[in-house]
């Protein structure tokens, strides 16, 4: 998977699903910076409850799992204030992930992961 990891020459910087505080707000834990490929273009893929959407963008990793309804921005940790940090919905450019996708190299060592936005 050497050619793959590679191919993973972007940054992104990504928010775990949120949690709310009991008053309709919305929290998110720390954003994490992302190895990744990101590609924009449109997809059909099948989301949790199982209904054909199309996505805005895809996005290709192998850095870690990713949770439906956490937020990905592609760019640096560097380019965001400490407001935009702590709230993704803020960020004119960042999405919402709709569906992911994990699949094991042939050693079952290794995960390549696909996110839909």
């Amino acid at each position: 998977m050497d050619f793959l990891a590679e191919s993973f020459n972007q940054k992104a910087v990504y928010w775990g699903s949120p949690t709310t505080d009991g008053f309709g707000k919305l929290s998110f834990a720390d954003p994490i910076e992302i190895d990744v490929r990101w590609e924009d273009r449109n997809e059909l893929y099948v989301n949790a409850t199982g209904k054909e959407s199309v996505s805005k963008s895809v996005v290709y990793s192998n850095s870690q799992d990713f949770e439906n309804d956490g937020y990905m921005y592609l760019g640096e940790l560097s380019d965001l204030s400490t407001a935009q940090k702590s709230n993704p919905q803020s960020i004119s450019t960042a999405w919402s992930i709709k569906a992911h996708y994990k699949k094991p190299d042939i050693g079952g060592n290794v995960y390549f992961r696909k996110v839909w936005l």
